[in-house]
């Protein structure tokens, strides 16, 4: 006779009514059914609790769904999915699962991902769109959940043109030849993100248009065939205004003076600022840092823009963090004598400031490895608070290197290198 649900924030009280599967009015309703549908709508994930209560009425029986939301969802990510628009997409997919408007939850335990996932492969099976649709979690980090990402596999939908909208003149001649590396590549909108943020945007960024900034891709159909789908891109361009450089102020640079970092950040007073060039400067910063033996340096830039002057000052506020030593080196796989000259030849001492970057720079401009011999890092915590242990495992290439392994590869001399004299 009635069919109610309370307790959600997030959801409309029709679209989970709709989810449970019982309507109103529907004939042969047993409890059973009720208590299943309870079960089906937890199942989801998007609830941490569901219960019901059912009263006999006159004419039949009254139902109601009391939930509970759950607290963390994040965005679903239509990666290759170019059949339909967003909102069109969107809406089809709310017909299916009344639950699902564009946010999925992150509990790996519910189901609503694989329904989503099925009523998605439906809806562009009955377009003709003959796929199968995966999904997978993704983020910035491993182990992170941010978005999910849902593909149709089994077609091929590339890129046949793309046109930037809304931009100057005077950029045009760069956007395109920057555009040239995706033409006829597959179309993924993650990639595309990508592609904008370090191929397109730099375009902006080197000549001082420093808030440019391009709209969601506009994706219209080229022509379909049976595996194939060519795309139109249309990329809407915001430009905004280049801005000149007026001064750089840093905080919490304990260690370094601002005259020693003054010279990493390669802008000019007065000139425009080469926001290319800026963020090179500023991951050499973060390189210098680590060199001293801070691995672990926070730096939060902010730009203090006036639009008025067209001008921007950064203010650089620096974190440290702790300082890190080198500990002890261990090497493995060497013949004695080949160890003896990596430790003749290895001058981060036990003591000095620790580099991450150091074992790189060995290896390159100070001990060359010749054919046919690999090596492996191992870093771990040292004795002393703040140290970093460090064991060099040799192999042959090809192998896995292993500490356990025999210390029986032989390193020849280089002939360029003295030889030791024999006593």
């Amino acid at each position: 006779v009635d069919v109610r649900a309370s307790g959600s924030k997030r959801f409309a009280e029709q679209d989970i009514v709709r989810a449970s599967g019982i309507e109103k009015g529907q004939r042969s309703v047993s409890l059973e059914r009720v208590k299943e549908a309870a079960a089906n709508l937890l199942a989801l994930g998007i609830f941490i609790e569901v219960s019901y209560r059912h009263s006999a009425v006159p004419g039949g029986m009254k139902v109601e769904f009391a939930v509970k939301d759950s607290a963390d969802f994040v965005p679903a990510d239509f990666d290759n999915i170019v059949w339909l628009s967003q909102p069109e997409l969107l809406a089809e997919l709310h017909k299916r699962v009344p639950l699902f408007s564009g946010d999925l939850p992150i509990n790996i335990t519910g189901n609503l991902t694989e329904v989503v996932a099925s009523a998605l492969q439906s809806l562009l099976n009955e377009r003709g769109i003959k796929s199968t649709v995966s999904f997978a979690p993704a983020g910035a980090r491993e182990g992170l959940v941010d978005f999910y990402i849902f593909r149709a596999d089994d077609v091929e939908v590339k890129i046949a043109e793309l046109r930037i909208a809304d931009a100057s003149p005077a950029f045009l001649p760069q956007l395109h030849l920057a555009s040239k590396g995706i033409l006829g590549t597959h179309y993924q909108r993650s990639s595309l993100q990508n592609f904008i943020a370090h191929n397109l945007i730099n375009v902006y960024q080197r000549a001082g248009y420093l808030r440019a900034e391009f709209a969601p891709p506009q994706v219209a159909i080229g022509s379909v065939k049976e595996n194939e789908t060519l795309v139109n891109v249309t990329l809407p361009v915001r430009e905004g205004r280049p801005y000149t450089f007026v001064g750089f102020g840093w905080s919490g640079n304990a260690t370094a003076t601002a005259a020693e970092l003054d010279p990493l950040i390669h802008l000019r007073v007065g000139k425009p600022v080469d926001g290319v060039q800026l963020a090179s400067d500023l991951q050499q910063l973060r390189t210098e840092y680590a060199r001293r033996g801070f691995m672990h340096m926070l730096l939060k830039l902010t730009p203090e823009y006036d639009d008025a002057a067209g001008t921007v000052r950064y203010e650089a506020a620096i974190k440290e963090g702790d300082h890190f030593n080198m500990g002890k080196l261990d090497i493995a796989g060497l013949q004695p004598s080949s160890e003896d000259r990596v430790r003749q030849k290895w001058r981060m001492r036990e003591g000095d400031p620790y580099d991450p970057g150091y074992v790189k720079t060995f290896f390159a401009n100070h001990f060359r490895l010749p054919p046919g011999v690999s090596y492996v890092v191992e870093q771990s915590e040292g004795e002393a608070p703040n140290s970093i242990d460090l064991t060099l495992v040799f192999c042959k290439a090809g192998t896995k290197c292993l500490a356990s392994a025999p210390n029986q590869l032989y390193i020849p001399i280089p002939d360029d290198e003295p030889r030791p004299r024999r006593k």
